[in-house]
């Protein structure tokens, strides 16, 4: 699953930001795209805030950019290839976690609970 995870590597660090996953689903809802004051004006953040958050998703493939004139309108990026990897890494780690958790009730887990005297769940972890 490592190439899976290096090709999603920019969108989940783009959408590993709050205010990124606030702008974007901002963008999603006004799908014909918006100008960087109307976003601020939305999420309540500046305007600078939000051109370098507009930068990073733009960088990772899942905002897009048109100019018209001197205005520049961002919208959500019409590019699938950074979700379709996104959903094909989901569905490797789910297929992986469900055949390990099927196998005899995880013993690895069951043994290393055991070997260590682990009842309840550790605080610190």
């Amino acid at each position: 699953m490592g190439e899976e995870f290096s090709a999603c590597s920019a969108l989940l660090s783009a959408l590993g930001n709050e205010n990124r996953q606030v702008i974007f689903l901002d963008l999603l809802r006004n799908w014909g795209g918006l100008r960087t004051y109307e976003i601020a004006e939305h999420v309540g953040l500046s305007k600078p805030t939000v051109s370098h958050h507009l930068s990073i998703m733009k960088k990772a493939g899942i905002v897009s950019v048109e100019h018209i004139g001197t205005v520049r309108v961002y919208h959500p990026s019409e590019n699938t290839k950074p979700w379709k990897n996104l959903s094909q890494l989901a569905w490797k780690a789910y297929r992986f976690v469900e055949e390990e958790v099927s196998k005899e009730t995880c013993p690895k887990i069951h043994t290393f609970k055991r070997e260590r005297n682990i009842d309840e769940p550790d605080a610190s972890d």
